[in-house]
């Protein structure tokens, strides 16, 4: 779902932004203008948010049934879905998150310096996890790593990577000691080495596993339906690059 959403959100949004398209619907909707409204940015909140209240609920699961690799995979996600959430909205409720269940029904707001930390430090855990070889009991349910835990620890790693990369320009963070420790220890830290090993979730043509812009769901007729248009901007940008070629 997530994959799908995001798929989704590449048209809905950098397309607009970028004002290759614009919306002309009675609605209003002014994104190409850089006009986002309340709804639209409830709506990215609560795709992510919703999401990464399912994944503590797997951790959760896993820890009451004590089944490691779970709670392992359920770390990952949960940083993977929280990081886009804070870069998106900066301060986010993390430590107080979806804790519900515990009376918790205003969480505060962490600091992103905090969320980043905090995720840091779930990463950490999950690589532990990883470690210790845990079995995914049931492969068959995992349609991106089949269940392998090593492919699994190698995302989770990447996807620390990545997220110390984006702190790098935060001489406070310290992150350049730390990414220097991980390239330098590979048994520790094990990385993505090769695209058959990207975290890569891949159509299976069943619902929401399929291509969001198969011809079925997403034609031609559709796509220039009165609500969408493409810009005079793209028009001209297309027709100058035509000209340019055939000089």
């Amino acid at each position: 779902g997530t994959a799908k959403n995001q798929t989704y959100y590449t048209w809905y949004w950098n397309d607009e932004l970028v004002q290759f398209t614009a919306n002309t619907s009675v609605t209003g909707q002014e994104r190409h203008r850089y006009l986002v409204t309340d709804n639209q940015c409830q709506s990215l909140w609560s795709n992510y948010a919703v999401k990464a209240g399912n994944a503590v609920h797997m951790y959760d699961l896993a820890t009451k049934f004590d089944i490691p690799s779970c709670k392992a995979v359920a770390l990952t996600l949960k940083v993977y879905l929280l990081s886009n959430l804070t870069d998106l909205f900066g301060d986010i409720p993390y430590s107080e998150a979806f804790k519900g269940s515990e009376g918790i029904d205003r969480p505060k707001f962490d600091s992103q310096k905090e969320v980043y930390e905090q995720m840091f430090a779930d990463l950490e855990t999950a690589n532990e996890i990883y470690a210790a070889k845990p079995e995914f009991e049931k492969a068959s349910m995992d349609i991106m790593y089949g269940g392998d835990m090593k492919l699994w620890r190698k995302f989770n790693n990447s996807l620390y990577l990545r997220l110390l990369c984006r702190l790098s320009g935060r001489p406070e963070m310290n992150t350049g000691s730390k990414i220097k420790e991980m390239v330098d220890n590979p048994s520790r830290y094990p990385l993505i080495s090769s695209n058959s090993e990207n975290a890569t979730v891949r159509n299976t043509g069943v619902d929401p596993y399929y291509n969001y812009f198969r011809p079925s769901d997403f034609d031609v007729a559709k796509f220039t339906r009165s609500a969408y248009r493409i810009t005079e901007q793209f028009l001209k940008m297309t027709i100058s690059g035509r000209l340019k070629d055939r000089n």
